[in-house]
């Protein structure tokens, strides 16, 4: 339900956006589009990594793991190997999912920017009375997102915590080099992954946040008295700044709690 509202958003979105909407959302594609390609091919590294470990070290399998049979016979260890290659590979490409949810946030913050622009250029009731609905549907969708994925951001920081505490765990022991370097890998993944998220849900508190400036600096002066309160209302309610997070549970997401 909900995660059908989020697609029908941002399909009308791509319908309906003028050309400089379009360049706003692609502006944030282009900025973070290679910093992304950069996380995904560490992940594929170390997804690599892991699979070949068997090439370089003395065990018969990526992970070791204990069967109640014997592991000996070819079609069963070969059997075992694929799965476990499965297992890795599907383990690396849940980054997708934080792309997902990084890429909804970027599209949140273009288009708070862009509401910022058309409140700069309101001159009437009509065209305010536009930009608050704007703003409210905005609001909710990016309550939206947080209720729809409140899993996947509860998930994303226990669980790169739990692992990169493992990893450490490996590196102080004198452990031979290719298991070493397949945890530093581990651990540099780790401690990037939460980086996906944390950077677009910092600039959403911003972009938020900046809708009140843009109502400041709109052509109020001289308007009526229900146009001024209409603007105060919004600038109320834009210094309560959007933010993603689990009520009790997390911190809002941004980078000061990435950097904590």
């Amino acid at each position: 339900m909900y995660f059908k509202v989020i697609l029908s958003e941002l399909m009308n979105f791509l319908n309906t956006a003028s050309p400089f909407e379009k360049a706003k959302l692609q502006k944030h594609v282009d900025q973070c589009t290679p910093f992304y390609l950069f996380i995904l091919i560490l992940f594929s590294l170390t997804a690599v990594a892991f699979s070949c470990g068997p090439i370089v070290m003395d065990r018969p399998f990526p992970a070791e793991a204990w069967y109640p049979f014997s592991t000996n016979p070819l079609p069963i260890s070969c059997s075992i190997y694929v799965l476990q290659i499965m297992v890795i590979a599907q383990a690396a490409m849940c980054i997708h999912m934080d792309f997902m949810i990084a890429f909804l946030l970027w599209y949140a913050v273009a288009s708070f920017e862009i509401l910022g622009e058309k409140f700069r250029r309101v001159e009437n009731e009509v065209d305010l009375r536009n930009c608050i609905v704007q703003h409210q549907k905005l609001i909710v969708f990016v309550r939206e997102i947080n209720r729809v994925f409140y899993v996947m951001i509860l998930k994303t920081p226990l669980s790169m915590t739990i692992s990169i505490i493992c990893s450490s765990v490996q590196l102080i022991h004198h452990e031979p080099l290719p298991v070493l370097s397949q945890f530093i890998l581990l651990l540099v993944v780790c401690s990037i992954k939460l980086y996906i998220t944390a950077w677009p849900a910092d600039s959403l508190i911003h972009a938020s946040e900046n809708i009140a400036s843009s109502v400041y600096e709109s052509s109020w002066i001289g308007k009526s008295s229900t146009f001024l309160k209409s603007l105060n209302i919004v600038i109320r309610r834009s210094q309560k700044p959007l933010i993603i997070s689990i009520t009790g549970i997390l911190p809002p997401l941004s980078l000061r709690f990435y950097a904590s």
